[in-house]
């Protein structure tokens, strides 16, 4: 089972127990969570349903679900069929509690049936502190069935004047107690059935409050507004505290009757872009005003697109600059630490400074120091890796400061490239670091290191060519490397324990801390890619690197999202992430500086590293014009560099698909390649489906 949070990151579950009725997988997660996303898969992810699927039904803290393989039903008990046994009650006694927020109750009542039977009105005759409580009676049933349930208002002469919500409400006789007891609590507009009544949210509250533009805040409620309409619903917004902001107009919509849970609210002025707001109600409390669509806009843009080319670390021997772009967030300070995991930092306040960047410069040779920075927004704040970051701790907790001459392997800048004519020409053979060496009977003495990468001449049994010396005998042109930027899913100081292909990105601009001798020093592993590379470049091989620019490890608590939260990610109106990746995220490179940040990461990793070649993952995720700023970018240090990519998404995205850089917009795309899995699959067979 691969499982994520809505919103996080995702992560293996095995299937470890057994019950009665099959294979069992439990996970505890550490944070409350009301929808939780989940796969079942092959060892080679192929999927038992090709869509994910999600969990919504929770008691208490608790969500239990029963899958049938091949049936794409999320049962929320056991089917009947399937179960070892099956109670029989002389007595079901069903308890209704119901509550309604405009405490409307006039002509309310239940309409239950069971089976095929026509049903039976249910009154509600009493009230508790919840609501309204009705009751009914069946008699000798079976919980291996349910019951329908139907909220309705009965007036004079219409038995069903009107209905709560629009489907019906099924109840499993399973939930029933050894005595056939079962209470269920219900609310207005809700259509899920609740078995505790604490688990049933009453209380009004601003779920979201986003700035779309410089005088458009979208608002969503989770209980509607009553107030009236010439009092702007209720709403007041307030800046930094204290100034109360005119709202000229707050216009609701969606489908409501007693009152809306969607409205915009027009200001009577531009409204800031680096201020605080935050929006009060008398009824619903207070939300902070986050940015939301205004993102898109070119007002954004214009106002705080860095151009520099020194984000991240400046090193020079005497004085090290450090500098982040974060226009959102009301304070900023540099942490320093000692080690690249454990102890205590010491705190620096940052200065803002241009288009939404923070700057700060501390004196001295800091070459080996480690760092982060605390970012604030309203009450909160968070630790995040800097985005630029070149060098880091084991497992990249921690960004470190580096002097990059000072890892290159000798003759490092005397290195030339092995020839070629034209691109075509190219035999690229796929590796994994890892793969390559990981055999006892390789021969190889550094396994699963890049050193082992480019260990010469060796054999395995019978003198069978091994590592490099197979390569070479291949006649391959190009070693297209798949990931080896940082990536989150292998445990570097115990790397294994686990192992991963690497398409979870963690830290982009920094070789993955597995594959080297040292992954504390991250100095090490920096020079040990160089020397891979340098290694590769004598045998006469190019070198391309696999780049999985199209989405993050880490969705909501990713370095990114803490540092500008909603920015770096593409969002679906309701807040949640578009998931084009089938990774629980994307990146939304049709912003300038999430574009800028993927153009700097590939320029580095050409300049240096020398690398001859990108292989974009799910390129098809990614905006047309991003990669044409690639292709512009890479042509001004070597035209010989090639870039190609898998044209194709893996999920619906909320990028329009006109822009997309798939394989259908391949002739808009010149020096771009587009990997044909037709034709893989046309020659090969299905890549899923022997």
């Amino acid at each position: 089972m691969w499982i994520w949070p809505e919103g996080f990151a995702g992560q293996l579950v095995q299937f470890s127990g057994e019950d009665e009725y099959g294979k069992t997988a439990e996970i505890e997660l550490p944070k409350k969570h009301s929808r939780i996303g989940f796969l079942i898969r092959g060892s080679s992810w192929e999927k038992d349903i090709d869509f994910d699927r999600y969990i919504e039904d929770f008691i208490g803290h608790q969500g239990e679900i029963w899958l049938i393989g091949g049936d794409p039903h999320v049962y929320l008990v056991p089917p009947a069929h399937l179960r070892d046994r099956i109670r029989a009650l002389d007595e079901v006694h069903l308890t209704i509690h119901y509550y309604r927020y405009d405490q409307d109750y006039e002509g309310w009542n239940a309409w239950v049936w069971e089976g095929v039977e026509p049903g039976r009105q249910v009154n509600f005759v009493t009230e508790d502190d919840f609501g309204l409580v009705g009751r009914t009676v069946f008699y000798q049933k079976t919980d291996a069935s349910d019951l329908g349930m139907v909220l309705r208002k009965s007036v004079s002469g219409s038995d069903w004047y009107s209905k709560d919500g629009r489907a019906d409400r099924i109840i499993p006789l399973y939930r029933a107690d050894d005595q056939g007891h079962l209470h269920i609590w219900l609310m207005q507009d809700d259509p899920k059935v609740y078995y505790r009544k604490e688990d049933v949210n009453r209380s009004p509250s601003i779920i979201q409050a986003a700035l779309d533009d410089v005088r458009l805040i979208s608002v969503k409620v989770n209980i509607p507004v009553q107030t009236r309409n010439e009092d702007h619903y209720g709403f007041v917004l307030v800046k930094e505290g204290t100034e109360t902001v005119p709202i000229e107009e707050a216009v609701p919509y969606g489908h409501f009757t007693v009152g809306p849970r969607e409205l915009l609210l027009i200001t009577g002025e531009d409204l800031d872009l680096e201020g605080e707001y935050t929006l009060f109600h008398p009824t619903h409390g207070e939300a902070e005003v986050r940015f939301g669509f205004i993102f898109d806009s070119s007002l954004f843009a214009e106002r705080f697109h860095y151009p520099g080319d020194d984000l991240g670390v400046t090193y020079t021997p005497t004085a090290t600059t450090f500098r982040v772009w974060a226009p959102t967030a009301e304070w900023v300070e540099l942490v320093t630490y000692e080690k690249g995991r454990g102890g205590k930092g010491r705190h620096f306040p940052m200065e803002r400074d241009v288009h939404g960047t923070w700057v700060i410069a501390l004196a001295g040779d800091l070459h080996g120091l480690y760092y982060n920075y605390l970012v604030t927004h309203h009450a909160t704040t968070e630790e995040a890796v800097d985005p630029y970051a070149r060098a880091c701790g084991v497992n990249g907790e921690r960004g470190m400061v580096v002097d990059l001459v000072r890892t290159n392997p000798p003759d490092w800048d005397r290195l030339e490239n092995p020839p070629l004519k034209n691109a075509v020409d190219a035999v690229i053979y796929e590796l994994h670091v890892r793969d390559l060496s990981s055999h006892p009977l390789s021969g190889i003495k550094h396994k699963g290191k890049y050193l082992g990468v480019i260990e010469p001449n060796t054999v395995g049994p019978q003198g069978v060519s091994t590592g490099l010396a197979h390569l070479k005998e291949l006649g391959v042109t190009h070693v297209h490397l798949m990931p080896v930027f940082d990536f989150a899913t292998v445990d570097e100081e115990y790397p294994e324990q686990s192992y991963n292909w690497g398409y979870d990105p963690l830290n982009y601009n920094i070789p993955e801390g597995s594959y080297s001798t040292d992954p504390k020093n991250g100095e090490v592993r920096i020079r040990e890619f160089k020397q891979m590379v340098q290694g590769l470049k004598r045998a006469g091989l190019r070198v391309i690197m696999d780049v999985v620019y199209n989405h993050t490890y880490e969705s909501r608590d990713s370095h990114l999202n803490k540092l500008v939260p909603g920015y770096y990610y593409r969002l679906h109106p309701d807040g949640t992430f578009s998931n084009g990746s089938g990774c629980g995220n994307e990146l939304a490179d049709e912003r300038s500086m999430v574009r800028k940040m993927i153009v700097d990461s590939v320029r580095y990793w050409a300049e240096e590293f020398k690398i001859d070649g990108f292989r974009f993952d799910l390129m098809g995720l990614h905006h047309i014009q991003t990669m044409k700023a690639v292709r512009r970018a890479l042509d001004l240090i070597d035209t010989d560099i090639i870039i190609y990519g898998e044209g194709w998404s893996a999920g619906g995205s909320t990028l329009p698909e006109e822009v997309r850089a798939g394989k259908d917009n391949t002739p808009k795309l010149s020096g771009i390649g587009s990997f044909c899995n037709d034709m893989r699959d046309g020659i090969k067979g299905h890549v899923f489906h022997h």
